[in-house]
């Protein structure tokens, strides 16, 4: 597995972002593949469980480094370091609501550096090497699909899509109309998001720059609303916009596991 991803980040590297983003949707086809042999969409699992820059990909001169997790510990208990063409560098590393840390530089880094990055907590540590494209990303993702899958004990889980000129890190939950982070899953993962009923978070995807795209809604259902619709009571079939097929799929794969989860 890990020969293949660096295969892939040296052809990207000489290919640039369009190769890149063909990439990206061929992750998210496989994504989609691993989750149908499991009977259900990927969840995150516990923090560490996933950081970016990728081990062996590309990202632009401008990344931010980011960890995603279930239930982040305190910064004070998590391990980051960034070293570049052998040197250590300082981030400004910031929590950012309960599942993700990212961390910044104050200046871009130059074209083919090659950096290491390490994120290290409670015993588990995620590391990955990278070299830096030749690019300045100022450019927004684009948000293609968000649906609601699932509402169950407070919490809304999401199918999100984006895309992206270089790569999409990720998908972010806010309460409505603020700044409050209260969910983050990276590309590829479902969404989940705490939510009383009938009330809304807004979603928004976000790439390796920090770049945000336009904030889209998804709102539980009120009390009794969706009950015997879909997978039989239980689930919402709320969407915000037209469902691709990988969406579509998304959204299939996560009612199939909740028909086959115990009640």
């Amino acid at each position: 597995m890990n020969r293949s991803v660096l295969i892939l980040g040296s052809r990207a590297r000489s290919a640039g972002p369009r190769y890149h983003a063909g990439v990206q949707r061929l992750v998210f086809v496989a994504v989609l593949l691993a989750a149908t042999r499991a009977g259900a969409p990927p969840p995150i699992s516990s923090f560490p469980a996933l950081i970016l820059p990728s081990d062996g990909s590309d990202p632009p001169r401008n990344t931010r480094y980011w960890a995603f997790g279930r239930d982040a510990p305190p910064l004070s208990s998590i391990g980051v370091a960034l070293s570049v063409n052998g040197s250590p560098l300082v981030l400004d590393v910031v929590a950012l609501g309960c599942c993700l840390v990212q961390g910044r530089l104050t200046e871009p880094l130059a074209a083919a550096d090659t950096g290491l990055f390490t994120v290290s907590s409670a015993g588990s540590e995620l590391t990955s090497a990278f070299v830096v494209y030749d690019h300045i990303d100022v450019q927004p993702p684009g948000l293609a699909d968000v649906s609601v899958l699932d509402f169950a004990q407070g919490r809304l889980v999401i199918g999100v899509q984006g895309n992206d000129d270089h790569e999409v890190a990720g998908y972010l939950a806010r309460a409505p109309g603020a700044d409050e982070i209260v969910g983050a899953t990276p590309y590829g993962y479902v969404l989940e998001a705490p939510a009383s009923s009938g009330a809304c978070v807004d979603v928004s995807a976000v790439d390796l720059s920090g770049n945000e795209s336009n904030r889209v809604p998804a709102c539980a259902p009120a009390e009794g609303e969706g009950e015997g619709e879909g997978d039989g009571g239980g689930g919402c079939a709320c969407s915000h916009s037209t469902l691709t097929p990988g969406a579509l799929a998304l959204v299939a794969l996560y009612r199939r596991r909740s028909r086959r989860s115990p009640p």
